[in-house]
This record gives C-alpha cells, sequence and structure tokens, in this order.
C-alpha cells in the first residue's frame, strides 16, 4: 500500500506557509531519490493537482510509493470541494485515514519535510518505517531548527514568484474599464514571470490564471463586460498559460 500525503490550500495565509513546506518537500524528494522519484501535474476546472512520487527499494525487490499529491484549489470553488473532499475547511491534510485541518496540516507537512532532511543516511526500510509511524500519529526524531533553515532559504523564490503574479493578475482584471492601450502591452507586462517560474510555482501561478479566467467568465454571464472586453481578456490569459 502506497504512502500517500493529500495536502490541499488556496490562497489565504496559512496555505501560502503549507505551500512553502511542501515545495521544500519536492526539493528534497529529488535530492534523496533523484531518477527514481517523478512530478507532474493536471488541470481541472477547480483545481491544480501536482503531485510527486518516489520509490523506496525495501528489502528482497520488494518495493514502496511514497507519494505527495497537492491540490491547488480556486478561490470561487472552495465550498464546492469542502463538501468534494468531506473537508470542513482549507488548508487541510489527509494521510493514513486522518484527517489535519489549519495548523494540524502545516505542522504534518513540516514534519515530513524534517524527516526528509534528516533521512539522507537512512535506507528506505527505514525511512517507511519512519514514515509509517508519523502517519500513526507518532513523533518522529528529526533536526527541526535545520529543516526550517531550508524551507525559509528554498522557498523565498516561489513567494516572490507568487506575489509578483498575483499583482499583475489584479492589474489586468482593473484594466477592464478603460481597456488596456494594446493588447501587447498587457502580453509583455505578464508573460516573464509565468515563463521562468519553476515547475512546482508554475503550478500556483496557473491555479491563479486559471481563477481570474473563471471569474472573467463569471462578468461576461452577469453582463457587466463587453464581449470584445472579454475576448480581449481571455485571449491575454490564455497566453499566460502556454
Amino acid at each position: 500500500m502506497p504512502y500517500t500525503f493529500q495536502f490541499f490550500m488556496t490562497g489565504d495565509d496559512l496555505s501560502k506557509k503549507l505551500m512553502r513546506v511542501v515545495d521544500g518537500i519536492s526539493k528534497l524528494l529529488i535530492k534523496r531519490f533523484g531518477s527514481k522519484c517523478r512530478s507532474y501535474s493536471r488541470d481541472y476546472t477547480a483545481y491544480v493537482l501536482a503531485s510527486s512520487e518516489a520509490i523506496l527499494e525495501l528489502e528482497q525487490g520488494s518495493r514502496e510509493t511514497l507519494r505527495i499529491d497537492t491540490y491547488f484549489i480556486l478561490n470561487i470553488y472552495q465550498e464546492e470541494l469542502k463538501a468534494k473532499f468531506s473537508l470542513p475547511k482549507f488548508p487541510a491534510a489527509r494521510m493514513g485515514g486522518r484527517t489535519f485541518i489549519g495548523e494540524e496540516a502545516l505542522e504534518l507537512a513540516s514534519s515530513l519535510h524534517s524527516l526528509l532532511e534528516s533521512s539522507q543516511g537512512m535506507s528506505d526500510r527505514e525511512l517507511a518505517r519512519a514514515i509509517k509511524r508519523l502517519a500513526g500519529g507518532e513523533r518522529v526524531q528529526v533536526k527541526p531548527q535545520e529543516s526550517r533553515a531550508s524551507m525559509k532559504s528554498s522557498s523565498t523564490k516561489a513567494v516572490k514568484a507568487v506575489s509578483r503574479m498575483a499583482s499583475r493578475l489584479t492589474e489586468v482584471l482593473r484594466s477592464l474599464a478603460p481597456p488596456p492601450t494594446t493588447e501587447t502591452d498587457a502580453e509583455k507586462a505578464a508573460e516573464p514571470e509565468v515563463r521562468q517560474a519553476p515547475s512546482l510555482e508554475d503550478d500556483i501561478l496557473r491555479a491563479g490564471i486559471m481563477d481570474c479566467l473563471a471569474k472573467l467568465e463569471k462578468l461576461r454571464r452577469e453582463g457587466r463586460i463587453s464581449e470584445e472586453d472579454y475576448r480581449r481578456m481571455r485571449e491575454i490569459y490564455l497566453s499566460l498559460l502556454e
């Protein structure tokens, strides 16, 4: 049975803290497992799912999978997805049939990060045992001080990139009336941060753009935007997703 950690986050401050920790977890998986680790993402209407999988070699040819699923929930779909995932609020996490809400989700992610950071001298079998204990609610001996320093260093660029893109997207929405001077200027202003972002950051930025697309569709349905402005803004958003 695979060891699967699921993290659910939106755009609130606690979710941003959780995102930084999960970003660090992804980097540690690549550092430890190398080619035995793979990452991918999928776009859905209401969320973006980013996943990382690593293969643990146990004994006598047996293997186990460590999987991290991160759900970036679009703000306008929060209530719908609370019902879908049977969660009372976001951020949240799940592991081994247990549900962690708010600060508990952040604590779980931090414990996993610390475990992975201190596991470089462990065998895969020892790591699997430690993960099992963590899933059961036990405290695992780790190096919390070093873990916090590493997470802070590795996540600074991601936080700045998300902040810049959020500002860009807000400016674009506010530009609906009156429209920008030219479409080219708007595209040039928004494209660099998206194209230069690493994979996990790109997933988060893409979720923000999709959120704005959904809001744009709502404006159109409510008749609060002209068809011309709608088409122009939609083209800009879609170009950011390329």
